[in-house]
């Protein structure tokens, strides 16, 4: 009779081995509260609002740094003036001409005179005069880089005297041809001007 107690039992516990029984434990119950908790995070963060606040800040970004970079490329193209003609004053008694035809001259005719040629550069400072010579029925402006003086002193002719050129670094200096009164101009008139070192 004892044996069939102890068999019993013994079935029991196998039995009870068997099929353990899942015992919830408080950390069960806040994992499983949790997780709908991160879910509801991750919607709140998601929202359309939210996607429409970071697109809107995304393109504002972007309009600032489009703007920065117009902005500097004109003050960089108002610096980098484009000539018609440029005119290297290279070495001492050298002699260059040119001759604008006033008809077709719409704005201003802009000379470049440099003191280098295929990047090598003057070792010397130079001297140069400008001749300007007005063939033309219209007054005529001359100025230099960005003054607002005339440099021609009189109405047909004029010599801008004893100009230099720096030696050993880079130097353009413009001249800016305009004139004052384009309704005067008549067919085949021109302006010559004629550099000399």
């Amino acid at each position: 009779m004892k044996d069939e107690k102890v068999t019993k039992k013994r079935t029991r516990k196998v039995k009870k081995e068997s099929t353990p029984k899942k015992v919830k434990t408080k950390q069960d119950k806040t994992i499983k509260k949790t997780k709908p908790k991160k879910n509801k995070k991750r919607s709140k963060i998601f929202t359309a609002d939210n996607i429409l606040k970071l697109i809107f800040i995304l393109l504002l970004i972007l309009v600032i740094i489009l703007g920065i970079m117009v902005f500097n490329k004109s003050k960089q193209a108002k610096n980098n003036k484009t000539a018609n003609i440029a005119i290297p004053v290279y070495e001492t008694s050298s002699q260059s001409s040119v001759t604008i035809n006033a008809e077709n001259l719409e704005k201003e005719y802009i000379i470049k005179v440099t003191n280098y040629k295929n990047n090598e550069i003057n070792k010397t400072e130079l001297k140069y005069n400008l001749n300007i010579i007005n063939n033309t029925s219209s007054d005529v402006i001359v100025t230099k880089n960005n003054s607002s003086t005339n440099l021609m002193t009189d109405k047909k002719t004029s010599t801008i005297k004893d100009e230099k050129l720096k030696s050993n670094t880079k130097e353009d200096i413009y001249y800016h041809i305009s004139v004052s009164n384009k309704d005067k101009i008549k067919n085949k008139e021109n302006i010559i001007v004629q550099i000399e070192s």
